[in-house]
Formats: structure tokens, C-alpha cells, sequence
């Protein structure tokens, strides 16, 4: 009598993570940061003008 029994306990069977995150959440997909926000390809010194300049410390 194994067909009228659900093969996973509780019931329906639910997606896990991998399969979540492959649906996404239907809104737009992510966007890469913006090249302020991403990391410099060269060490750069943090003078202050230039932390003052960067968008993340606008306020």
C-alpha cells in the first residue's frame, strides 16, 4: 500500500535552498555594485577627500 502514502513525511514535498534560490523571488534580478562601491584593482591610499567623495558616506 505504498502508493496512498506521501514518500516525503508531512505531506507535500518542499524545494530546498538550491532550488529556491534558482526561482528567485520573481522581482528584478541583482544587480552588480556600482564601481564606486566595488573593491579598487590597485591598493589605493584612503586619503580624506577621497572618503569623503565615495557615495556610501553622502549624506
Amino acid at each position: 500500500m505504498r502508493g496512498d502514502r506521501p514518500q516525503h513525511p508531512g505531506g507535500t514535498h518542499r524545494p530546498g535552498p538550491a532550488a529556491l534560490a534558482a526561482l528567485g523571488t520573481g522581482g528584478d534580478p541583482p544587480r552588480p555594485a556600482t564601481p564606486r562601491l566595488r573593491s579598487p584593482l590597485a591598493p589605493m591610499v584612503a586619503t580624506r577627500r577621497a572618503r569623503l567623495r565615495r557615495a556610501c558616506d553622502r549624506h
